[in-house]
């Protein structure tokens, strides 16, 4: 109820800004009881300036830029950009490159419904959750001592267009755990990194010590120079589309298959056909990829979404202006 009260008053915001010329970007400040709404191109900044540990920042769709967030808190978007274009949600947008570096405490950063078109740079972090966001990169540049027992960086069905990580060397902490995810270049010139993908679609170059759980992989091709990239890894109840040394990684049930092009259902974002979604069964009984698992592939934020505004032009009969807002979970 509280979530539903906040976006109304969100819409209000928006509403108010629109008349009085200032603009319908908006970020609403949920702290304890009050409600804040910040308007305009610094609404963001505004916003995580005046918040504490904790709290919960709604942002309207539109453009938003900052250079960092220092703070612990939730943000969520309007929605994140469509992969395959069937999405009525207008998205929320921050275009500036910006770093995170929080690695205090255990309340977690929580990032969603957000499209980020340019580079996130990941210091020293611990227990960061992007939650159905579009992704260009994520940055990570940890060194061994900023580096926690676990616990670094969760995405849940994020669309990441590049993972890249400095090269650490080391194979006792996980930077990252990726569940049903699409990851289209992973890392790049590095060693032992013990990511875990589960229930993802992942194309590139990987960690080595990396963990595949229910994934599709696609290494890149079958020469030598994928092979020698992408090895040392974990793979299980995978398909595997080549570019991966075998010989060296630990494996368990996968399916080796060679028609990356024909294998998902056409005009869609990498969902299987229904012969092949009962064919290729993960660890949990569901089908292998991001429709499958905990966490089945979904773009539709937890921010209820407006399908329909009518503002009158004139009050009623008794000086009321009747606004109708119809919402869509």
């Amino acid at each position: 109820m509280k979530h539903l009260l906040v976006f109304l008053l969100a819409i209000v915001g928006v509403m108010c800004a629109h008349a009085d010329g200032i603009g319908n970007i908006t970020a609403t400040l949920s702290h304890n009881d009050s409600i804040t709404i910040y308007q305009g191109s610094g609404a963001l900044v505004n916003a995580l300036e005046a918040a504490e540990e904790g709290d919960a920042i709604y942002l309207s769709s539109g453009i938003f830029s900052i250079s960092s967030i220092p703070k612990r808190v939730t943000i969520i978007g309007a929605g994140m950009e469509d992969p395959n274009n069937s999405s009525t949600i207008d998205e929320t947008t921050i275009n500036q490159e910006f770093s995170i570096n929080l690695n205090s405490n255990d309340t977690p950063l929580i990032i969603e419904g957000i499209n980020f078109t340019s580079r996130i740079n990941l210091g020293s972090v611990k227990n960061i959750w992007f939650k159905k966001c579009a992704l260009y990169s994520l940055n990570f540049q940890q060194s061994y001592e900023d580096l926690s027992e676990g616990g670094n960086v969760y995405c849940y069905d994020c669309n990441i267009s590049r993972l890249s990580m400095c090269n650490i060397g080391i194979d006792m902490y996980s930077l990252c755990a990726l569940y049903n995810c699409v990851v289209y270049c992973s890392t790049e010139n590095m060693e032992w990194c013990n990511n875990l993908y589960k229930n993802c679609v992942v194309t590139g170059y990987f960690g080595q010590g990396d963990t595949f759980i229910d994934c599709i992989i696609n290494g890149g091709g079958t020469d030598s120079f994928y092979n020698a990239r992408n090895k040392y890894l974990n793979i299980s109840n995978c398909i595997v589309f080549g570019g991966v040394d075998l010989t060296t990684s630990s494996v368990e049930n996968i399916y080796e298959l060679d028609n990356w092009d024909e294998f998902f259902k056409e005009d869609t974002f990498y969902e299987l056909n229904e012969e092949d979604a009962a064919t290729y069964i993960g660890s949990d009984g569901t089908q292998i990829g991001i429709y499958g698992g905990d966490y089945p592939w979904t773009i539709e934020p937890s921010n209820p979404q407006i399908s329909k505004v009518t503002v009158p032009l004139k009050p009623d009969v008794n000086g009321i202006l009747p606004i109708q807002v119809e919402i869509k979970k």
